[in-house]
């Protein structure tokens, strides 16, 4: 007889928020956005190769998994069994709204792990305030879609040095002034200088460029391909920065290379 499966916090948090992502429809690229910003990128991989060493696959089995998941939390901590569900209530409320299945979802895990909702939401909250248990200093920060799409073209060129005037030029073509005021504005608050602590604000960048359309989402990443190119050849610090965010995007490298030539047309009626 297999011996039952066990989760690890960050796993119960993966099983849990799919399921309630899983509640309404296919997950949506805002609450995939929140488990990226949330939770380990190889987290997801690895557990399902468990999953398949068990005889279990995802999604079909989720509703089982979520049980495991929840017979381990039981006896967790408080701050863990907080810590999870304020992953999965960011998870329902990525889309703006939490429906009816997503909210029944909700009551019974936070009823089965012994909390309140309101309990969940306050926890949520302190981490945005960057209080106890906050992971990450900027997790407040917030950006708009111009704003992320200016500070990922600025964090490519700041990846390998001091942004020469090539890459300068390319920012001041495609980015406003105005946007970059309120970056560094936004930044500050957040307390993250400029531009040393762009690296920080890479989950409010996915956030910010998650609320575009594709078609915005390829001009501002196609914008920092050629930010990468400005100097004559792409470093491989600044390649780095821009596979990841291809990678949680669903872009590919080569698209970028195909559409570098035609940057002004992909930019036209922002």
């Amino acid at each position: 007889m297999k011996a039952p499966l066990s989760f690890g916090t960050d796993e119960a948090a993966l099983v849990l928020s799919s399921m309630v992502a899983a509640a309404d429809d296919d997950p949506s690229e805002a609450e995939l956005a929140v488990l990226r910003d949330r939770l380990p990128r190889a987290l997801a991989p690895a557990l399902e190769a468990r999953l398949a060493a068990a005889g279990l696959s995802w999604p079909a089995d989720l509703p089982s998994l979520a049980e495991a998941a929840l017979g381990g939390l039981e006896s967790a901590p408080e701050a863990a069994r907080l810590q999870v569900l304020s992953v999965v209530l960011e998870v329902a409320l990525a889309d703006g709204r939490v429906d009816q299945e997503e909210l029944r979802l909700l009551a019974r895990f936070a009823s089965r792990l012994g909390v309140g909702l309101s309990d969940v939401d306050a926890y949520r909250a302190s981490l945005a305030r960057g209080g106890q248990g906050a992971a990450d200093p900027a997790a407040a920060l917030a950006l708009g879609p111009r704003e992320a799409g200016a500070a990922l073209a600025a964090l490519v060129a700041a990846a390998d040095d001091d942004p020469s005037d090539a890459e300068l030029a390319l920012l001041r073509e495609y980015c406003s002034a105005r946007d970059y005021e309120s970056l560094i504005e936004k930044l500050a608050a957040a307390g993250l200088a400029w531009p040393s602590g762009l690296p920080k604000a890479a989950p409010a960048i996915r956030r910010g460029l998650a609320a575009l359309d594709r078609r915005g989402r390829l001009a501002y990443l196609t914008l920092a391909y050629r930010v990468a190119l400005a100097d004559g050849e792409a470093e491989a610090a600044e390649m780095a920065i821009l596979e990841g965010f291809c990678a949680d995007f669903l872009v590919g490298v080569g698209e970028l290379k195909a559409c570098a030539p035609a940057l002004e047309a992909l930019f036209r009626g922002f």
